[in-house]
């Protein structure tokens, strides 16, 4: 009979002003503590690297921050005992196509398999195949389309495309014992699936899947089985440095311990959930019993919340209320003044400048899948060509 086999996967990594120096010992206890001998003990350890890793890659044109580490950083990770990093998320094009090939490169030299970014966007969607100890373990890392995408001949990251991917993932399934998704997406600082999200993660387990990590929002969210299958709504931060609340200071790392206890040779997966942490100087470590016991706690509360459909309808619309106070100004072009002003009178600029009609066509161009891909291209042509604006001034 195959011998057990452990999988550890981490959540978000990205070098940060307080934890600069800690990466730059090249010490992986001193950043990740006791942490670091889960990682090593794994027979695979797997992390979402959420930065571009270059000496000279230049800013891209983007809005939000620009997140950039060293190439040392990856020669780090590596000692820590990380074996695959996936690099499908909103920044690993921060800096253009020049940072996803020196980030790709970095991982390379320091002997990391990456999957989710490549050179082109057939190169970064093949999802990699893990052949170890008598196991094929398959894991596909997507993102939701920002400034990072990869195209025919644009390097970047694979964004997530249903009519494609379910059928990727199917094919993955067929050759794999076990199958792991990365998916960098859903809405920063929400600790619950929103509806879209949670549709989306239960069509890649019914379509192959057997672990749905989601990744992006920067708290621990919820848990849930499904089908056979078992998704996590929210990683919550790995490395990320620290800042004053307490949800960005905590992730949680997955174990997945898979055992074949059958004739069939059907695998057993024995999921164990680890709450980390880090303190005011972004060290990352296990947390002490009584603070993952609280944790595991509140996790387990948010989730049994989760099942009940009607107060997750209700609790998404009420985020997004005061969400929108933010968006919508962008999304109407208003600028950052004008959006401050809206998000302190609850909405009231919107309501005032846009007509009832108006917002009435704004909502349809967003909301039918042809309007806004009408849209989304005509914008992609005038990001494009800038001179044209230039013209007509």
């Amino acid at each position: 009979m195959t011998d057990p086999f452990d999988i550890l996967i981490c959540g978000d990594i990205c070098p940060t002003q307080d934890t600069r120096s800690l990466f730059d010992t090249g010490d992986p206890e001193l950043l990740l503590g006791g942490l670091t001998s889960r990682i090593k003990k794994a027979d695979l350890a797997i992390a979402n690297l959420e930065c571009v890793l270059s000496d000279s890659a230049s800013a891209a044109d983007k809005i939000g921050p620009v997140l950039v580490g060293r190439p040392a950083d990856a020669q780090l990770l590596a000692a820590a005992g990380f074996d695959l990093l996936g690099v499908a998320n909103n920044h690993v094009g921060d800096c253009g196509a020049q940072g996803v090939i020196d980030t790709l490169a970095a991982c390379d030299n320091a002997g990391l398999l990456t999957t989710g970014a490549g050179t082109n966007a057939q190169s970064a969607a093949q999802p990699k195949i893990i052949q170890q100890q008598g196991w094929t373990i398959g894991i596909m890392a997507v993102a939701e389309h920002e400034f990072n995408s990869a195209g025919p001949n644009q390097p970047g990251a694979h964004i997530f495309d249903p009519l494609q991917d379910l059928e990727r993932l199917a094919t993955l399934k067929a050759e794999c014992d076990y199958v792991i998704i990365l998916y960098h997406g859903g809405i920063e600082y929400y600790s619950y699936p929103s509806p879209m999200l949670a549709r989306t993660c239960r069509a890649l387990v019914r379509n192959g899947a057997d672990l749905v990590l989601c990744q992006h929002s920067h708290v621990i969210g919820t848990f849930e089985e499904y089908q056979g299958g078992h998704i996590v709504y929210g990683q919550g931060n790995a490395v990320y440095g620290y800042r004053d609340k307490l949800s960005w200071n905590q992730g949680l790392a997955v174990n997945v311990q898979l055992v074949k206890t059958d004739v069939s040779g059907n695998p057993e997966a024995r999921i164990e959930l680890l709450p980390i942490g880090c303190d005011k100087s972004g060290r990352v470590d296990l947390l002490p019993p009584e603070a993952a016991d609280q944790c595991l706690q509140a996790l387990q509360e948010r989730s049994q919340q989760a099942l009940d459909s009607k107060w997750l309808e209700n609790s998404w619309a009420q985020f997004c209320d005061r969400l929108g106070q933010n968006q919508l100004p962008h999304l109407l072009g208003l600028g950052l003044w004008m959006t401050r002003a809206n998000r302190l009178l609850r909405g009231a600029i919107v309501r005032l400048l846009y007509s009832g009609r108006q917002r009435m066509i704004s909502m349809n161009v967003l909301r039918c899948d042809s309007h806004r891909e009408v849209v989304l291209t005509a914008f992609s042509g005038l990001l494009a060509s800038p001179k044209k604006d230039q013209n007509r001034k």
